[in-house]
C-alpha cells in the first residue's frame, strides 16, 4: 500500500506539471478524449486521406447602415427602405455565389442530402438571411427532394439561432461582465492610447462636421463604416470627406478589429466556445463507439443526434470572424470584407485500415486522432474565389496541422459553454 500511494503521488505531480500554465489557470472543458487519446507520435495525411467534416464561419453580405448621422442621406428613410442593418440585394447575391463557389469547389464532398448540413447563424436578421441564401445555393432540391416540379432551386433547410446578446459562440459581442472588462482593459492599454493621441485632431475634425462627439477609435470606426455602407450604395459621400480623411479613417477601422480581441484573454471570451464547437463535433464524429442497439424510453428529441452531419456552416459578423482569425495568429490586419469566409477541412487516413483487428476502443481512437488533420483556408474575397492557405506556428506541416497539434495551440482559450457563462460572471 504504501508504494502504491507513492506511485499514485507521483502520477498526480507529473500531471499537475503537465497542466501548469504560464498564463492565467483556466478550467479545461470535459474532453478527456482529446486529451487521453493525445500522443507524440506524428503521422503524415496520406495522399489518399478522405475529407470528412467541413466548417465554414463566414460573416454576411452587404447591409444597410447600422450607424447614423447627420448628412444627406443616413436621416433620410427614402435611402432605406430596408431598415438599419438589413440584408441587402447585393448582398443577398453574394451569398448566394457562396453557396455556388462552396457547391462547386467541395463537389466531390457535398451531396444533395440536405440533412448532412447544420447551420447556425448569428440572431440578427442580416445572419439569417445570409445563411438562407448561402444554404439555398449549396443544395437545390433534387430527386427525392424535389417538392414541387416547378421549383427546383429553393427547399428549406433548418437554421439554428439564438438571441444575440446571449450567442457566445458566433456573437463575439454576446453580454459577458469579464468580457467587457478585458475590452475596457484593452481600451486603456498604451497600444489603444498611441492611436487615440495620433488622431486626436481627426476626432476634433469629425466631431465638428457631424455633430456627435468623435472621442476614440469605436466613434471613429462608426463614422467610416456608414461612409463606406454609403459609397457601397452608391450614394455621394459629403462634403468634407476627401482621400486623405478616407485614409486615416480607414487605418483606424482595420486597427480597431486587432485591438478588440488583442488579448488572450479577450479571444478565449470571445473564440473559446466555437473552438470548443469545432473539437466536440471532430470527437464526437471520427472516433469510434460501440455499437448499442437504441432503446427508446421516453418520447424526447435530441437535435443534436445527427450523425450524418458532415458540413457545419456558422453565419456571423466581421468581428468575429476577426477575432477567430486573431486567436489562430492569422489575421493580416485588415477588417474581413463583406461575406468572407474560413474554411476548415477536417481529413482522416484510413483508419478502418489502420485499426483492422484491434477491439480495444481506446487504442482504436488514439489511432483515429492521430490520423486525423486539419487543413484551414482564408477566402477573403468571394469574388476571387481563391482562399488562402493558413497555418498554425506550432504545425509541423505548413499544408495541415494535426488534430493534436491544432488543438494544443487553442488549449488555453478553449471553452464549454458552462465554462464560459460562469467566467463572464466573474469580477
Amino acid at each position: 500500500m504504501i508504494y502504491l500511494a507513492i506511485f499514485l503521488f507521483f502520477i498526480s505531480a507529473i500531471r499537475a506539471d503537465t497542466v501548469k500554465k504560464t498564463t492565467e489557470e483556466i478550467e479545461k472543458p470535459n474532453l478527456s478524449s482529446f486529451h487521453y487519446f493525445h500522443t507524440e507520435n506524428t503521422r503524415l495525411l496520406d495522399s489518399n486521406a478522405t475529407l470528412k467534416l467541413l466548417f465554414v464561419v463566414h460573416r454576411h453580405g452587404e447591409r444597410t447602415l447600422a450607424n447614423k448621422f447627420l448628412d444627406e442621406y443616413t436621416m433620410n428613410g427614402t435611402y432605406w427602405p430596408d431598415g438599419d442593418g438589413q440584408l441587402t440585394n447585393p448582398g443577398k447575391l453574394r451569398m448566394y455565389n457562396l453557396g455556388l463557389y462552396l457547391k462547386e469547389h467541395y463537389k466531390n464532398f457535398i451531396t444533395s442530402d440536405v440533412r448532412e448540413v447544420k447551420v447556425r447563424s448569428s440572431g440578427l436578421d442580416r445572419c439569417i438571411e445570409s445563411a438562407e441564401m448561402v444554404a439555398m445555393a449549396m443544395y437545390p432540391p433534387k430527386g427525392r427532394w424535389l417538392w414541387h416540379p416547378n421549383i427546383t432551386n429553393f427547399q428549406p433547410v433548418p437554421i439554428s439561432s439564438t438571441i444575440p446578446n446571449t450567442d457566445p459562440m458566433i456573437n463575439p459581442h454576446a453580454a459577458c461582465k469579464a468580457g467587457w472588462k478585458e475590452r475596457a482593459r484593452i481600451y486603456e492599454s498604451d497600444y489603444v492610447k498611441r492611436i487615440e493621441r495620433n488622431n486626436a485632431n481627426l476626432y476634433e475634425y469629425l466631431t465638428k462636421q457631424i455633430h456627435i462627439d468623435v472621442k476614440n477609435i469605436d466613434d471613429a470606426k462608426a463614422v467610416f463604416d456608414v461612409l463606406m455602407v454609403e459609397k457601397g450604395m452608391h450614394y455621394k459621400l459629403p462634403n468634407w470627406t476627401n482621400p486623405i480623411i478616407l485614409s486615416k479613417l480607414e487605418n483606424i477601422y482595420h486597427l480597431s478589429f486587432y485591438a478588440e480581441f488583442m488579448t488572450r484573454k479577450a479571444q478565449m471570451f470571445r473564440t473559446g466556445v466555437f473552438i470548443n464547437e469545432l473539437q466536440e463535433q471532430i470527437l464526437n464524429r471520427l472516433q469510434f463507439k460501440p455499437k448499442i442497439q437504441r432503446k427508446i424510453i421516453k418520447f424526447e428529441w435530441d437535435p443534436n443526434d445527427f450523425e450524418h452531419y458532415r458540413a457545419f456552416i456558422y453565419s456571423s459578423h466581421d468581428s468575429f470572424i476577426s477575432a477567430l482569425l486573431i486567436a489562430l495568429g492569422n489575421f493580416d490586419m485588415q477588417s474581413p470584407p463583406f461575406g468572407a469566409a474560413i474554411l476548415f477541412e477536417v481529413y482522416q487516413n484510413d483508419v478502418e485500415k489502420l485499426t483492422k483487428g484491434i477491439d480495444n476502443f481506446a487504442k482504436k481512437n488514439r489511432i483515429a486522432l492521430d490520423n486525423t488533420f486539419i487543413k484551414f483556408y482564408y477566402l477573403k474575397h468571394t469574388e476571387t474565389k481563391k482562399p488562402a492557405q493558413l497555418t498554425l506556428a506550432n504545425c509541423e506541416h505548413k499544408d495541415y496541422c494535426s488534430f493534436s497539434e491544432f488543438f494544443k495551440y487553442t488549449e488555453d482559450i478553449i471553452l464549454t459553454k458552462e465554462q464560459w457563462y460562469k467566467k463572464c460572471a466573474e469580477d
